[in-house]
């Protein structure tokens, strides 16, 4: 009988380590950062998209867009135009995308919805962005803005996930 309770007891005292290791290699897997390579593809536009780190505080006036006089009036922090963005395991960061119209009439643009590759990342992440079939207009000698939010979710592979999008002019408003 002595022999049975200490076969169950180490039965279970296995299992438990094995499943606890799983869950902590799980966890560790959802607290890794996740990298983003934010590209942008153009047709027709005198300007490039530019992306600036937003206060996390702006979560509340996320999709929040308006024309400025000049980056002055946003406060940006640190410009992340072609460089990788890191974002925390399950966790966000706060984005602003800024364009320039150094001409005199407005330009309305438009954004397909993005590409993600690996493809196998993109349930991994949240990317509230441009892609939501809207036309943006930017005013005259105007800086353009609008806040969107980059989130991870905490189970990307580790590599590097490029998000693609194409940019392009709508040269009617409808």
């Amino acid at each position: 009988m002595a022999g049975k309770r200490f076969i169950a007891f180490f039965l279970l005292t296995a299992s438990a380590s094995v499943w606890g290791q799983g869950r902590n290699d799980l966890m560790k897997l959802a607290l890794r950062p996740a990298q983003f390579e934010l590209v942008w593809t153009y047709k027709d536009l005198p300007f490039k998209i530019r992306v600036f780190q937003a206060p996390r505080s702006m979560q509340d006036s996320l999709f929040k867009m308006a024309n400025v006089d000049s980056l002055a009036d946003l406060s940006p922090g640190p410009e992340l135009t072609g460089k990788v963005v890191t974002v925390g395991g399950r966790g966000l960061t706060m984005l602003y995308l800024v364009v320039q119209n150094t001409g005199d009439k407005p330009i309305h643009f438009s954004a397909a919805p993005h590409h993600v590759n690996p493809v196998s990342d993109s349930l991994g992440f949240s990317f509230k962005c441009l892609c939501f079939g809207h036309v943006y207009t930017v005013e005259p000698n105007k800086f353009w803005y609008r806040i969107v939010k980059l989130e991870a979710k905490g189970s990307q592979s580790g590599k590097k996930v490029r998000v693609e999008h194409a940019v392009f002019r709508v040269t009617e408003k409808p």
